[in-house]
């Protein structure tokens, strides 16, 4: 137990502050600002109704995501499944497959995966893209399907 904490979370924790502190002045900031974009209008983005398709190996999902005043690099669209009996818990990234016209910063994301699951098992949800930020600890935003 002990190990795994060190392995999984003090160790890469500890590397990442050892990155973050070599990172220069004009970096930090540009990191700060981009995060506090992000932060300051998360609640603008909402998600509307998933379409999924089943096609006998496959399941695919299909959702618009409207991101308002957030840029689309500054998200990950996910579907998320927890640990269930036999399977192990899931984190797949969909991909921005078309812009939604007539939409400010309006996407359809799409992606596929296998079908040994039910679709039910998989959530999606959304969450800020950024690469020195431990998600949620450090940047608390999760949107999650309701």
């Amino acid at each position: 137990m002990m190990r795994d904490y060190i392995e999984k979370a003090w160790l890469p924790l500890a590397s990442a502050v050892r990155a973050r502190t070599a990172m220069t002045t004009a970096l930090q900031s540009s990191s700060l600002h981009g995060r506090e974009t992000v932060k300051g209008h998360w609640e603008s983005l909402h998600m509307g109704q998933p379409a999924v398709v089943h096609d006998g190996a496959r399941w695919r999902f299909s959702v618009p995501i409207f991101l308002g005043e957030i840029a689309p690099d500054c998200v990950r669209v996910e579907l998320f499944a927890d640990e269930n009996a036999g399977s192990p818990a899931e984190v797949v990234q969909l991909h921005q497959e078309q812009r939604i016209p007539g939409s400010a910063n309006g996407y359809v994301y799409a992606g596929e995966v296998t079908g040994t699951r039910r679709a039910g098992d998989y959530t999606l949800r959304v969450v800020p893209q950024h690469d020195s930020a431990f998600i949620p600890s450090e940047l608390p935003l999760i949107a999650w399907q309701r």
